[in-house]
């Protein structure tokens, strides 16, 4: 484990108000319901009732007792040794070597690398320039008069949450928020498979089901204050929109008082930023909420092993877990399938482990090779580009993604 804590993207030094995008229920381990002390009067947690969420999981099977958690420890390489079947791990900054029969992959699909722009003349600016990673509690923000956050995703929409009455917000392409209400209605899931699953690249090849629901329904209870041009909430989300901000009423009433700029930098100024449409933005404070840098961690850590034609939309895998050309390595986590992590991570490990246990048995590696091809021509084909491309949950082309166990 790299930080010194357990928690992923939860950990204790993510900013404050981030929080699950929807109810808690849909994020959750299949065999570890909420404590009901973690989400008394909460439909969305926060990021350190998840932590601990996370932690009372880890204690119920006695991981920390049992398990050898090394933290602040990265790994280098990973070598295989075919006449002991093994890998030799190799540890980044020590001499330590790791000898491992099965190598699980468990480092999500997203980095900790922050996507900074570069934007000319940061010299010339006055101010403070922060990623939302550095946000933590927000009190960089309280003493500023004038709050410049560039990015309309997630971690912009939270921050923008903290100190709103001083925030402009500069986003190229505005999206669809979805009222949190929603998620609660009956039938959501079934809601959403109907319209996830009927998605084609061109509209005419769509059902007049999924059109409905797509051109009619949703846009109607989604909010925006900014709306996109599109009228398909299926197109905004294939563009990197869509359901990845789930508002309540309050947060909703707070970006009301927001400056929205429906523009991108062009250059820093001495007091903020000129924009694309000729606007200039005083600041005495940058936030770029622009995310992280995909996962290359496997390019480095299994060098000179060619996994793919190339790695920009992502690393595709057999059900989403396996390389052919990795023996006895499984991936967890490189998949997207959109708010319900746990009960997926939960699948792949027990998949993972059959796998290993002998109990389930993997095709041979050219009908993997194969199947990985096939989906990876459909996905191009089928998606927008997107660095997570290859993670997309594939029910988005109408194609089963449930893994099934015949034990």
């Amino acid at each position: 484990e790299a930080s010194d804590e357990i928690g992923g993207v939860w950990r204790s030094d993510q900013y404050e108000g981030a929080s699950l995008q929807g109810p808690y229920w849909m994020y959750q381990f299949a065999d570890f319901a909420w404590p009901r002390d973690l989400v008394k009067g909460i439909i969305s947690p926060g990021k350190a009732a998840v932590q601990e969420y996370i932690r009372r999981y880890a204690e119920k099977y006695n991981v920390f007792s049992k398990v050898d958690i090394k933290y602040q420890c990265r790994v280098k390489t990973a070598v295989r040794d075919a006449h002991r079947n093994s890998w030799i791990i190799h540890i980044a900054e020590s001499d330590e070597v790791i000898e491992a029969d099965i190598l699980i992959m468990a480092i999500g699909n997203n980095s900790s690398s922050p996507i900074i722009p570069h934007i000319p003349n940061e010299h010339m600016y006055r101010g403070l320039i922060v990623h939302s990673s550095e946000i933590g509690n927000g009190g960089i923000l309280k003493s500023a008069y004038n709050i410049a956050i560039v990015g309309g995703s997630k971690s912009a929409y939270d921050i923008g949450q903290m100190q709103p009455h001083k925030t402009t917000l500069i986003m190229r392409t505005p999206h669809y928020w979805t009222p949190r209400w929603l998620l609660l209605l009956p039938f959501f899931d079934r809601i959403a498979y109907a319209l996830f699953s009927g998605y084609k690249v061109n509209k005419s090849d769509r059902s007049w089901l999924t059109r409905v629901l797509d051109e009619v329904f949703m846009p109607l209870v989604a909010v925006g204050i900014n709306r996109p041009d599109s009228t398909s909430l299926l197109d905004d989300i294939m563009n990197g929109g869509g359901l990845h901000v789930c508002t309540t009423s309050k947060q909703y009433r707070n970006a009301k008082l927001w400056r929205l700029e429906k523009s991108q930098p062009k250059e820093f100024t001495e007091n903020g930023l000129l924009l694309e449409n000729g606007q200039e933005v005083e600041a005495d404070v940058v936030v770029f909420g622009t995310g992280f840098q995909p996962t290359r961690a496997f390019q480095e850590i299994f060098e000179g092993i060619e996994l793919q034609d190339t790695l920009d939309d992502g690393l595709y895998l057999y059900k989403y877990i396996y390389h052919p050309k990795l023996p006895n390595v499984f991936f967890l986590g490189f998949k997207d399938p959109s708010l319900n992590m746990p009960p997926n991570a939960s699948i792949q490990s027990l998949w993972t482990m059959c796998c290993a246990a002998g109990i389930a048995q993997l095709p041979p590696s050219n009908d993997m090779e194969e199947i990985i091809s096939t989906r990876q021509q459909n996905t191009r084909q089928s998606f927008p580009f997107s660095h997570r491309r290859a993670y997309y949950d594939f029910f988005l082309a109408g194609e089963s993604s449930v893994i099934i166990l015949i034990l």
